[in-house]
């Protein structure tokens, strides 16, 4: 019987429900990164489990539950956490920007955008507007000027 129930409670169709149910329960809708047919009943178990733990910890406590110290190489100016705290945007001076997986041990960076303004004269900043009506995670990224020296934005 034991084993049975842990078969059972392994498959996708258990896991694909707890997604859903989960999904359903959240005012702010935290999709996952793909679509949920590329994940394995035990990728959508550790989704679900991971995002659970973090809600149930959240809920006795008002301390950070999670800190990570890190040093980023590149030249930033201005971060951008994406609601859901995975993904990290930094704008650099050349008007680039870089996103970084903060579940990835190493931290490496992927371009967004390319340089922009080769002088290094207007600083760039950004800003991140989540599309709710997508299954997965999906953003809207905006970079916007600030002219440094005379400090007025520039749409």
């Amino acid at each position: 019987v034991c084993k049975q129930l842990n078969d059972v409670s392994r498959t996708r169709a258990v896991w694909t429900s707890q997604y859903q149910s989960y999904l359903a329960e959240k005012e702010f809708r935290l999709a996952a990164e793909e679509p949920i047919d590329h994940y394995s009943a035990a990728e959508l178990e550790s989704w679900v489990s991971q995002r659970r733990s973090a809600d149930q910890e959240w809920g006795i406590t008002k301390h950070l539950v999670r800190e990570r110290a890190t040093s980023l190489n590149d030249d930033w100016y201005a971060l951008s956490l994406v609601p859901g705290g995975r993904w990290l945007l930094a704008t650099l001076r050349d008007g680039s920007v870089l996103c970084y997986d903060l579940e990835d041990p190493e931290m490496r960076s992927i371009v967004l955008t390319p340089p922009r303004d080769q002088n290094n004269e207007l600083i760039y900043s950004v800003t991140v507007d989540i599309d709710r009506s997508s299954p997965t995670l999906r953003f809207f990224m905006v970079t916007y000027l600030m002219d440094y020296l005379r400090k007025s934005y520039v749409f």
